[in-house]
């Protein structure tokens, strides 16, 4: 199913909480998942605390896996996103990628379009946390 928009405006987020908790991170944690930077050139210059991804090779089969961020975010992030499926979406919505990711200093994201057909069937919030 094709989602009519790729972007959706969130409206108030308290991140408050989820900001301090990333922030809190050590080096190590920032590193210990680099799939993202390894698979993906435009994510070479990043680091990325991811809690869930999911698998493009079953797609469309959903196969979300908690990744090693899920301890580390959990705790702070779901009730963040519950409350925007709660608020936003219609029962049965799931997330299906969530991370915290940092561009390291001095480096650029080429602009580009993620090509993978799950970015069709759902919406990134329109407003990134930045910390």
């Amino acid at each position: 199913m094709d989602i009519d928009g790729l972007l959706r405006e969130l409206g108030e987020v308290d991140c408050s909480a989820l900001s301090e908790t990333i922030l809190a991170q050590d080096e190590a944690a920032w590193l210990e998942d680099s799939y993202r930077q390894e698979e993906y050139e435009v994510h070479h210059d990043t680091n990325s605390i991811v809690m869930v991804f999911v698998g493009t090779e079953q797609w469309p089969e959903i196969v979300v896996s908690k990744e090693p961020g899920w301890d580390k975010l959990a705790d702070v992030a779901l009730p963040i996103m519950n409350d925007i499926i709660s608020r936003l979406y219609p029962p049965g919505g799931t997330v299906i990628r969530a991370m915290a990711a940092k561009l390291l200093a001095g480096k650029t994201i080429t602009p580009h379009v993620d090509k993978h057909p799950s970015f069709h069937a759902g919406q990134r919030g329109s407003d990134h946390l930045h910390l």
